[in-house]
C-alpha cells in the first residue's frame, strides 16, 4: 500500500488543505500542536471510519462548522483507489455522512460499514475486524501513537497478552478451545436426548420378531383355507353353470311363446283384414256396375274455346257501345252551345270582347252557322242511336249463348267426375283382390311357423323341478361360500394389520439404529475432541506462542540494541510478552528507565510488533507502509543518529514520520512543513 494524497476539508484545524506523499522516507515537520498528527488520524478515519475506542467525530469536525471531508488517494497491487468519508454535524452530536470508494476510476456509493468492509478486502484484513470497534492490526502495523504503545507496555500483563494473542491470530485457539468444549457440553446433551430415545430398541426388536413369526403362521393358514375356498368356488360354479344352462333352454321356450302370441295376433289381424277387403270388393262391384249401366260419354271437349270466344267478342263489343256512348253524349254537348249561342245572339248588342256594336249582318251570319250545326248533330245522333241499339241487343244474344255454354260446360264436368271415379273404382278393386291374395299367402305363412313353434316346444327338454331344486341347491352353496370368503377377508386382513406393524417397526428401528449409529459417532466425536483435539490445540498454540515469543523478543532486542549502545543495558520478553529490562545483571522496572530509555524500547517494541505481525499475515496489504508519531521523544543527538540506521534496516516502500525535531531532516527523502496561524494549519513543502 501506498499513500499518495489526502484532502482535508474542515477537519480540526485544516479547513481545504491538499497533502501529497512522496514515496521513500518522509517527514511531517512542524511545531506542537501545528496539525501533523491530525493528518494520521484523517488517514485512519478514510480507512476505517469512526471508532467508539478513541476517533470521534466530535474530535474530527472542526469547531463551528457543520460539514467536513476528507478524501484519500492510495494505490495497492497496480489498482488507484480514492476514498471518500464526511462527517456532518447534529443537535446533539457528530456523525458519518455518506461516501464513496473509487477504484480504477470506477465510483461505488456506499454506507460507513461497506466502505469499511470494501477497505478491509482491499488490505487483506481478515473479515472479522469490520465488526471491531478499532483495527489492531493497522494500529499494531501502520500506525500507533507512541503514547498508546507505552500504554501497552504499562499495562495489565492479561490484557496485553490477549492484546497481543488477538493481533497474532492466535487467540482464535483460544476461541476453538472453548468453541470445543461448547461444542463437547451440546454432544453430551446430544447424547442424553439419543440415549433417553433408544431406550426401548431391544423392546422393538423382539416385537418385530414376535409379529414376523405371527405373519408366517398366518400366511400358511390363508394359504390352506384359499385351496379349499377355490376348491368349493368350483363346485358352485359348475352348479352356476347347469342353472345357466336351464336358464338358456326356458330363455328360448320363453322366446318361442312370444312369437306364437304375436303370431297368433299376426293371424287374427289378418283374418279381420281378410273380411275388410272381401266386403269392400263387393260394395264396390256393385257401384261400378251402376255406373257402367249409365252408358257415361264425354262430349266435344271445345266448349271452353267457344266460350273464350265468345267473351272476347263480348269484351270487344262493350268496348264499342262505351266508344258510342261517349260520342253521342259529346254531339249532344255541343248541339246544347249551339242552340244555346243562337238564343244568346238574338239579345246580343256589342261584342264583350272588343265591346264594339254586332251588325244584323253579322248575327244572321252566326246563326245560319249555328242552325246548320244543330241540324248536322241530329242527324250524326239518329244515326248513332240506331246503331248503340243495334250492338246492345247483339251483346245481350251473346250473353245468352255464354250461359248456355257454361250449363253445357257443368253438364261436362259431372259426366267427367262419373268417369273418373269409375276408373278409381275399378282399380281399388282390382288392388283389393290381389291384396285378398296375398294376405291368404301371408295367412298360410303364418299358420306354418305357428306350427313349427308348437313343434319345438313339444321336443323341448326343459324340466321345471329340476331347475327349481338347482337353483335352491346353488343358493345354499353361495351363501356358504360367501360366509367362507368373508372369514378369509378378515384373515387377509389381520395379515395386512401385521405386516403394517411390522413395516412400522422396521422404520422405528431402522431410526433408532440411526439414533444409536449416531450416538455412537457421537461418542467417537466427544472422545476425539475432549481427548485428542484439545490437546493438539493447546500443542498448538503453545509450538506458535514459544515461535512468535522467541522471534518477537529477538528482533526486540535487535531495535533497541541498535537505539541504545550500552552493553550493561539488555532487553528480552518474559513469557507474558512484557519487557524484561536487565541492567549490569540487574532486573530494573520499565519505569526507571531515563525518557529516552523509555522511547527507545516503546520505538523498538513497536517495530518488533510490526514485523511479527507482517511475518504471520505475509498477505496483508500494508506490510510495505509504517507511520510513526514522534518516535524520537526523549533521545539524545547520538540517539537521533542511531535512528537514521534503523530507518535504513527498515527497508520500507513508504516510511511517515511525524516529528518536531530539525536533525530528523536529513535521515529522509521529503520533508513536509506544518504550520498553524489563526487556528488554521498550513502546509509547505
Amino acid at each position: 500500500m501506498k499513500l499518495k494524497k489526502i484532502i482535508l476539508k474542515n477537519i480540526r484545524s485544516y479547513v481545504d488543505s491538499i497533502i501529497e506523499f512522496p514515496t521513500g522516507k518522509v517527514l511531517l515537520s512542524g511545531n506542537i500542536g501545528s496539525g501533523k498528527t491530525t493528518v494520521l488520524l484523517a488517514i485512519e478515519f478514510a480507512l476505517f471510519g469512526l471508532m467508539r475506542s478513541g476517533l470521534t467525530g466530535q474530535s474530527l469536525l472542526r469547531n463551528g462548522c457543520d460539514k467536513g471531508s476528507v478524501t484519500l488517494f492510495f494505490s495497492i497491487d497496480n489498482k488507484d483507489i480514492e476514498i471518500f468519508r464526511s462527517l456532518k454535524r447534529s443537535k446533539s452530536s457528530v456523525t458519518q455522512d455518506s461516501g464513496y470508494i473509487s477504484i480504477n476510476g470506477t465510483k461505488t456509493v456506499g454506507t460507513a460499514i461497506e466502505l469499511k468492509q470494501k477497505v478491509i478486502e482491499l488490505l487483506n484484513y481478515p473479515t472479522e475486524y469490520l465488526t471491531k470497534s478499532n483495527s489492531l492490526i493497522y494500529r499494531y502495523t501502520v500506525y500507533t501513537p507512541q503514547e498508546s504503545m507505552k500504554a501497552i507496555l504499562l499495562g495489565n500483563q492479561e490484557d496485553r497478552l490477549e492484546a497481543l494473542r488477538k493481533v497474532f491470530g492466535i487467540d482464535k485457539y483460544k476461541r476453538i478451545q472453548q468453541n470445543s468444549k461448547v461444542i463437547i457440553s451440546k454432544i453430551k446433551e446430544k447424547k442424553s436426548e439419543l440415549s433417553g430415545k433408544i431406550f426401548n430398541l431391544n423392546e422393538k426388536i423382539m416385537q418385530r420378531e414376535e409379529i414376523n413369526n405371527k405373519i408366517i403362521s398366518l400366511s400358511e393358514q390363508i394359504k390352506n383355507e384359499t385351496v379349499f375356498l377355490n376348491n368349493f368356488k368350483k363346485e358352485v360354479d359348475e352348479l352356476n353353470l347347469k342353472i345357466k344352462e336351464f336358464e338358456l333352454i326356458k330363455q328360448k321356450n320363453d322366446s318361442i311363446k312370444n312369437k306364437l302370441s304375436l303370431l297368433n295376433s299376426q293371424l287374427a289381424d289378418k283374418i279381420k283384414l281378410k273380411t275388410k277387403f272381401t266386403e269392400e270388393s263387393t260394395q264396390l262391384q256393385t257401384s261400378i256396375e251402376a255406373l257402367k249401366k249409365e252408358n257415361l260419354s264425354l262430349p266435344p271437349t271445345s266448349i271452353n274455346d267457344e266460350i273464350l270466344k265468345l267473351n272476347t267478342q263480348i269484351k270487344s263489343l262493350e268496348d264499342d257501345l262505351l266508344t258510342t256512348q261517349n260520342t253521342i253524349q259529346e254531339l249532344k254537348t255541343k248541339k246544347t252551345v249551339s242552340l244555346e249561342l243562337i238564343n244568346h245572339l238574338s239579345s246580343l248588342e256589342n261584342c264583350p270582347t272588343c265591346l264594339q256594336r254586332v251588325s244584323p249582318e253579322h248575327k244572321s251570319s252566326i246563326n245560319l252557322k249555328e242552325q246548320q250545326k244543330v241540324k248536322d248533330y241530329n242527324s250524326n245522333l239518329e244515326s248513332l242511336e240506331k246503331e248503340h241499339k243495334l250492338k246492345k241487343s247483339t251483346l245481350e244474344e251473346l250473353k245468352q249463348m255464354v250461359k248456355s255454354k257454361e250449363k253445357e260446360l257443368t253438364q261436362y264436368e259431372v259426366i267427367k267426375y262419373k268417369l273418373n271415379s269409375l276408373k278409381e273404382k275399378e282399380s281399388k278393386f282390382e288392388e283389393l283382390n290381389n291384396n285378398l291374395i296375398s294376405i291368404k299367402k301371408e295367412i298360410g305363412s303364418i299358420n306354418l311357423k305357428i306350427n313349427e313353434h308348437y313343434s319345438e316346444l313339444n321336443a323341448s327338454s326343459y324340466d321345471e323341478n329340476e331347475y327349481n331344486k338347482l337353483k335352491l341347491k346353488f343358493e345354499l352353496k353361495s351363501k356358504d361360500l360367501k360366509s367362507k370368503e368373508i372369514s378369509l377377508a378378515q384373515l387377509n386382513t389381520s395379515l395386512a394389520s401385521l405386516k403394517d406393524q411390522k413395516l412400522r417397526l422396521d422404520k422405528d428401528i431402522s431410526e433408532l439404529l440411526a439414533i444409536k449409529s449416531k450416538l455412537e459417532h457421537l461418542d467417537k466425536v466427544m472422545h476425539w475432541l475432549s481427548e485428542d483435539f484439545l490437546n493438539m490445540l493447546q500443542t498448538m498454540e503453545k509450538n506458535i506462542m514459544l515461535k512468535v515469543h522467541s522471534d518477537f523478543s529477538m528482533l526486540f532486542e535487535k531495535w533497541f540494541s541498535i537505539l541504545i549502545d550500552n552493553d550493561i543495558l539488555s532487553v528480552t520478553l518474559d513469557e507474558t510478552f512484557s519487557p524484561l529490562i536487565e541492567q549490569n545483571g540487574f532486573n530494573i522496572d520499565y519505569e526507571y528507565l531515563s525518557g529516552g530509555e523509555k522511547t527507545a524500547a516503546a520505538l523498538a517494541y513497536r517495530l518488533a510488533l510490526n514485523q511479527i505481525i507482517n511475518n504471520l499475515m505475509s498477505d496483508i496489504n500494508t506490510r510495505d507502509l509504517v507511520i510513526l508519531d514522534e518516535p524520537t521523544d526523549g533521545f539524545s543527538s547520538e540517539q537521533l543518529d542511531r535512528v537514521r540506521d534503523l530507518f535504513n534496516e527498515l527497508e520500507l516502500t513508504q516510511l511517515i514520520i511525524v516529528s518536531h525535531e530539525p536533525k530528523i531532516e536529513s535521515f529522509v527523502d521529503n520533508t513536509i512543513r506544518f504550520e498553524k496561524k489563526e487556528h488554521i494549519t498550513h502546509v509547505n513543502y
